[in-house]
């Protein structure tokens, strides 16, 4: 059961739509922004009628596959230290084997690209590229996720050095704040000229 369908079920399909306003620009998820809200079946006076979640498409199939977006986005963004792609746009993700066609969309297209690979692992970048996919269905599952991530970090342990970076800069008491313009020699409520 979908978070659309349960708001539908308990007559609240005013809701779904007001939810496609939530957010900000550059965020929002292919849920909210589709194209397909233009051919919804919804007609207000109707009592509620309306195919929105009922997982056919992505107008309004929110789910928890739409938190892993939301996780996929942020992970997009630091991996490629940039803001999420104004207007979104999808880029099809290429067959696998000898099959005809694409496999879905992703809005994580470029993260296939081997120079991301290369610096971030091919199997982190594909994970992420698939929590991206235009269809919530194609996302990976929340159980799927774990799997995945828990397989990753047992194929890939945390060197020493690792270790100690996370110790001392998560962790650790971090540096001092400098004490600039002021001297640390001069007395309590002396007047201080600060020169430029």
């Amino acid at each position: 059961m979908t978070l659309g369908s349960t708001l539908m079920s308990l007559g609240y399909s005013d809701d779904i739509w007001r939810a496609r306003q939530l957010g900000k620009n550059g965020w929002y998820l292919p849920e909210q922004f589709t194209a397909e809200w233009d051919y919804v079946n919804y007609e207000p006076y109707s009592e509620g009628v309306t195919d929105i979640g009922a997982g056919t498409g992505t107008a309004g199939f929110f789910s928890e596959r739409s938190n892993i977006w939301a996780i996929g986005l942020v992970m997009r963004c630091c991996i490629t230290r940039s803001q999420p792609d104004r207007p979104p746009y999808a880029t099809p993700v290429p067959p696998k084997g000898p099959q005809m066609g694409t496999q879905g969309y992703t809005y994580g297209g470029e993260l296939r690209k081997q120079f991301f690979g290369g610096i971030f692992g091919r199997d982190l970048c594909r994970l992420v590229s698939q929590c991206l996919m235009h269809r919530p269905l194609e996302r990976p599952s929340l159980a799927r996720l774990r799997q995945d991530i828990a397989a990753g970090v047992a194929a890939n342990p945390l060197s020493p050095d690792d270790k100690r970076w996370v110790r001392t800069t998560l962790f650790g008491a971090g540096n001092p704040v400098p004490q600039y313009p002021i001297d640390p020699t001069q007395a309590a409520g002396k007047k201080v000229t600060v020169q430029f």
